[in-house]
């Protein structure tokens, strides 16, 4: 039996940000990055919660990712200021820190190990509830039951997906991703195709398969002019990539995903996820079962001509050239000594992914062939 989890509420649209002004509670954390201070979004969520009678306390994440060390002092914050809502605020750094929180906050005894490596999580909502407001450039990933949280220390990127971690209340607003550079639209939008692409490789007969298909149609059409400045386009894009994020979380990841997770780690802080899979994702796409079926779904519906599966990488190539990002790792500016030092280990782990079923994994050589190419290109 599978199971389709989603925010209970979704509020979308202009000025949606507006419905926290109508939560019942006394006390709300707001978790943002630093983005969403300095534009203001911050001060706007913070008067909606104090119009509906709430002292708030703001928490505002360091630079770097979410970190097991932010997520535990974010934690601590909560438990002893202890709100009744959390509310996440911005991109999918922020959103995902704030539920490991959130986690943390409703079991002080949980530990890191039991909840990132054994899965084991705690029965929350008995002192909290949450709502998540992504900002655009990946935010949308995290509203529904997924999300990730780094450990540095550990070289691990761990990916953390169950129904319960899904927001109670979603707002999509597009006034939340205006102010986005083209370059941070660009790599959020090249992750949730990747995201889409990966939710139809895997869940053709779920529930997530439509809204995984119309996602990825809306990212093709219009990433490239939402990154160029088109109001229009931004406000598709953005519901369009809540809906890819919504897909992922209930169908299971793929090989670019896992790619993606060991290339961020290795390479902390100088690669963006967006980058990491907008080089993975056309060397993984014939690796992937029902990759095949889900480009003809998608050629079909766009008017792509040519054999499927490779008019669908070409396509992905062709968008991504489009938005003057990297076709490399060597390209976007990493050194081919360090690649090269960190490869044996790169190659061990993806082989050993717990993104991926064991039956899915590469082996180490197929490991190998695949970081090559995202090294030196394909």
């Amino acid at each position: 039996m599978d199971r389709f989890t989603i925010p209970r509420d979704l509020y979308y649209g202009r000025g949606a940000l507006s419905r926290l002004k109508q939560l019942n509670g006394s006390r709300a954390m707001l978790v943002c990055g630093a983005a969403a201070r300095q534009s203001g979004f911050l001060r706007r969520a913070e008067g909606f919660l104090q119009e509906a009678g709430m002292l708030v306390r703001p928490f505002v994440c360091t630079p770097g990712g979410p970190t097991l060390a932010l997520a535990l002092t974010g934690a601590k914050a909560m438990q002893e200021f202890k709100p009744g809502w959390i509310v996440a605020l911005g991109g999918e750094e922020s959103i995902s820190a704030a539920k490991a929180m959130w986690a943390f906050y409703e079991d002080p005894g949980l530990t890191p190990r039991a909840f990132l490596e054994e899965g084991r999580l705690p029965l929350l909502r008995r002192q909290a509830r949450m709502a998540a407001a992504p900002a655009g450039g990946g935010g949308e990933a995290a509203l529904g039951g997924a999300a990730f949280l780094l450990d540095p220390a550990q070289g691990r990127r761990h990916l953390l997906r169950h129904p319960v971690l899904a927001p109670d209340m979603a707002i999509i607003d597009p006034d939340l991703a205006a102010p986005c550079s083209g370059t941070i639209l660009a790599r959020g939008g090249m992750a949730a195709l990747s995201q889409a692409l990966e939710a139809m490789f895997h869940g053709q007969a779920s529930l997530a398969y439509p809204l995984a298909l119309h996602a990825a149609c809306v990212i093709f059409d219009k990433l490239q002019p939402a990154a160029g400045g088109d109001v229009a386009a931004r406000t598709m894009l953005h519901e369009g990539q809540c809906m890819a994020g919504l897909a992922f979380s209930n169908a299971p990841a793929g090989l670019c995903t896992a790619m993606a997770a060991e290339l961020c780690v290795a390479f902390y802080k100088p690669l963006p996820t967006g980058i990491a899979e907008a080089v993975c994702l056309p060397l993984t796409l014939s690796r992937d079962p029902g990759a095949k079926n889900a480009a003809a779904r998608i050629c079909a519906s766009l008017g792509y001509p040519g054999e499927c599966l490779e008019a669908l990488r070409s396509r992905i190539i062709l968008l991504r050239g489009g938005l003057d990002m990297p076709e490399s790792l060597q390209a976007f500016g990493i050194e081919e000594a360090e690649f090269l030092s960190k490869l044996p280990d790169l190659c061990k782990r993806l082989s050993h992914t717990s993104i991926l079923p064991k039956n899915r994994c590469p082996t180490p050589k197929e490991a190998e062939e695949l970081f090559r190419q995202a090294y030196y290109g394909s």
